[in-house]
């Protein structure tokens, strides 16, 4: 029964206590809670698509934590401190000297996970000016963002302006390459020059080939006339056998012999076959034989000779015609080259201007992009503003009275089993009363 007394009595005690202490703190000194409400958004990458996607878990998170550190940065918490709301409370003039380091200790940001919301809440005495203080650092918070947002822009916009200029000045340099080959080329129309060049060449190419068969026919001839002189049958071709045929020395030769011999009968019969005539006449015979033979064999040379040469000569009629065609088609064909030389190197040019014209195109609608997005974006804005608490945040009442009951329970119990066993040394070490 006494435990019971005690542990009720302790539990009766705390309680009370703890409902004087709840009681006399809310009439003094009360603390209240004020919370802002803050929202992160990712970085907007074009002003045509302000609305950045759906993010996911890990993206918000990403952009929450971004953000978290910034909102209780000392930047912002000084630029919280000079507003004009936060310099007209007397939370700040009563000790404006550590107003730094007590709005770092007793401001707290969380961010609530899978959100990209963070939340800044400050606990004090001062029931009317927290909201003050509280919104104070979230508009700072918001002021500062936008700046660091707008610092990165300003640094992607200068990134462009130096990537545009170096390309306009490579587009630059391509275009006076473009205009001194057509200088170079000292042809207005380099492409329809080009083409009749390469008519030319389809044209002159047949003319070659043809040229080419002749000297080759040539060359056969000439061969075949070579080894027709070597076994001798030069004499037998027809236009050599017509010549020696009509060739009037030749012609009177054999007349001349034909008559001797007519007349040799009657001279063997008139003189004798031993006559000295006789011999004489034999020996003018073959003589003229000998003449008519030799002159025979003077005209074939003759003759073969001419057709050797004619032969030779037509062969190098053929071949200068010949060598001259090459020569024009090569000149032709060399400038056909350095013509389609100029029009690869050309078009190539004309690429690279092309493609570099598009990627300044480009860079001149991003910086549109990037001024536009520079006025409008916001990386935090504040989505729920403090207000003035409506009640104390502690001490509480659920909280307090509990406590002080549990503290009276706790104690009593301990109490009740610690008494018995103080009462117990004391008799032991008592000495026994003498009789």
């Amino acid at each position: 029964m006494k435990t019971l007394g005690i542990t009720i009595l302790f539990l009766v005690a705390f309680t009370v206590v703890a409902a004087i202490v709840t009681a006399t703190w809310l009439q003094v000194a009360p603390w209240y809670t004020c919370t802002a409400i803050l929202e992160a958004s990712s970085p907007v990458r074009s002003a045509f698509e302000p609305t950045p996607a759906e993010l996911t878990k890990d993206d918000q998170k990403a952009v929450a934590a971004r953000y978290f550190s910034l909102a209780t940065a000392e930047p912002v918490l000084q630029t919280a401190l000079a507003s004009p709301e936060v310099r007209a409370t007397t939370w700040l003039q009563n000790s404006p000297g550590d107003a730094l380091e007590r709005l770092t200790n007793g401001l707290s940001c969380s961010v609530p996970p899978g959100t990209s919301i963070i939340t800044l809440s400050m606990t004090g005495e001062h029931k009317t000016e927290l909201p003050d203080i509280v919104n104070a650092v979230a508009f700072a918070a918001v002021q500062r963002s936008a700046e660091i947002a707008n610092r990165e822009q300003q640094g992607r916009i200068r990134q462009f302006r130096s990537e545009q200029t170096s390309l306009a000045d490579t587009r630059d340099r391509i275009r006076a390459d473009k205009a001194k080959l057509m200088r170079d080329a000292q042809i207005p129309d380099v492409t329809g020059h080009t083409n009749v060049l390469t008519m030319d060449l389809q044209q002159i190419a047949p003319q070659v080939s043809a040229l080419e068969l002749e000297l080759a026919q040539a060359d056969q001839q000439l061969q075949l006339f070579r080894r027709q002189i070597q076994s001798g049958d030069i004499a037998k071709l027809p236009a050599v056998l017509q010549t020696m045929e009509f060739d009037p020395s030749i012609c009177a030769l054999e007349n001349a012999l034909l008559n001797m011999r007519a007349r040799l009968p009657a001279m063997e019969r008139k003189y004798g076959p031993k006559s000295q005539k006789y011999i004489e006449y034999v020996g003018s015979m073959e003589s003229m034989q000998k003449e008519a033979d030799a002159k025979r064999q003077e005209l074939l040379q003759a003759q073969v000779n001419s057709i050797v040469a004619n032969t030779e000569a037509n062969k190098a009629t053929i071949l200068g015609r010949l060598t001259e065609m090459r020569q024009k088609y090569r000149m032709i064909d060399l400038c056909v080259r350095d013509l389609r030389a100029t029009l690869s190197a050309y078009a190539q040019l004309e690429e690279q201007d092309k493609t570099l014209t598009d990627q300044i195109n480009r860079i001149d609608s991003r910086l549109v992009d990037l001024r536009i997005v520079l006025t409008e974006y916001m990386p935090l804005q504040v989505m729920e503003l403090a207000g003035t608490p409506l009640e104390p945040s502690f001490p509480k009442w659920s909280v307090m009275v509990p406590a002080g009951a549990g503290t009276g329970l706790v104690l009593g119990l301990l109490v009740s089993l610690i008494m018995p066993l103080v009462r117990r040394r004391r008799t032991t070490a008592e000495p026994p009363a003498s009789n």
